[in-house]
């Protein structure tokens, strides 16, 4: 069947490459390492797939990343059925972060979340129709980036399972963004690092004995425990005694991790409300250098 062969079966095939993270199997993507737009092109894809695959409400986003990478693998429309650039790629993607972020974490109702998806689309066929210029269309309203941007300070990601697993996508692409910006690594390499885990600096069974001095207020807990200052990604999940030590315990083993983040928080001398504030407050200033919310 005609319409299978070139329509749904290299649909079906980039979809399962993209789920497995196996980018170097698409054509544009290993013909284009050493582009400028490579690295920023790998941060993206790796983090939005960390999102589809690990927390339910995005999911739709696929339908997105899918006709994007089949546009920049030419096997969709564009003028004259070229492949769509990798500058343009990367620039869509980015809105596509901000697109899966905004699903994640402001927590849209179905319909809206599904209208905003199925816009996203038809800009990016009309934009792609008359030559693709992806700074003329938008993912999601600048109201809706500072809705996300307030959520993203005042949500309780560590309540939850899904909410942990998007503090997890999030830290590492901040911590790959981090590293890309100094330097020190491609990105490849700073986004296949393995395993990782969130640990709760301020543990959530917090003793008097170890935290007493630093946390003495058991609401001021309550209020900051969850909240993504709080976050610091490891490498080895850590055990039950390991979670709750104090902080000058937890810092020796802290200071150890591959994490660029992780490893600030390790040169702190204190873990207070005041320094965890502060890194969120950083944290939410890595995300605007990154998303411009």
């Amino acid at each position: 069947n005609a319409f299978f062969k070139k329509k749904i079966e290299p649909a079906s095939l980039k979809l399962g490459q993209y789920r497995e993270g196996a980018f170097n199997l698409f054509g544009f993507y290993a013909a284009s390492k050493g582009n400028a737009h490579w690295d920023s092109i790998t941060m993206r894809l790796h983090f939005l797939r960390e999102m589809t695959n690990n927390v339910a409400a995005t999911k739709e986003v696929e339908a997105v990343i899918l006709e994007l990478l089949l546009r920049a693998n030419g096997s969709e429309g564009g003028i004259s059925g070229k492949a769509m650039s990798l500058s343009n790629l990367d620039a869509y993607l980015h809105k596509v972060e901000q697109l899966a972020l905004w699903v994640a974490v402001t927590k849209p109702a179905s319909a809206k979340r599904t209208l905003k998806i199925f816009e996203f689309l038809d800009a990016i066929e009309e934009e792609e129709k008359e030559g693709g210029d992806a700074s003329k269309i938008e993912a999601i309203s600048q109201e809706d980036k500072s809705s996300l941007r307030e959520a993203l300070v005042v949500s309780e990601f560590g309540a939850t399972a899904s909410g942990k697993k998007i503090a997890i996508a999030l830290l590492k692409r901040l911590n790959a963004f981090v590293l890309a910006q100094k330097g020190s690594a491609s990105g490849e390499s700073i986004n296949t690092s393995g395993d990782a885990y969130l640990e709760f600096i301020l543990p959530k069974k917090a003793s008097k004995k170890a935290w007493g001095n630093e946390w003495p207020d058991k609401e001021e807990q309550a209020q900051w425990i969850n909240k993504l200052g709080n976050f610091a990604l490891i490498s080895n999940k850590a055990t039950a005694r390991e979670s709750n030590m104090s902080f000058s315990e937890k810092k020796e083993r802290l200071s150890k991790e591959v994490y660029s983040l992780t490893l600030d928080v390790a040169k702190m001398d204190t873990w207070d409300s005041d320094n965890l504030v502060k890194r969120l407050a950083a944290i939410v200033g890595l995300i605007d250098q990154i998303w411009g919310l």
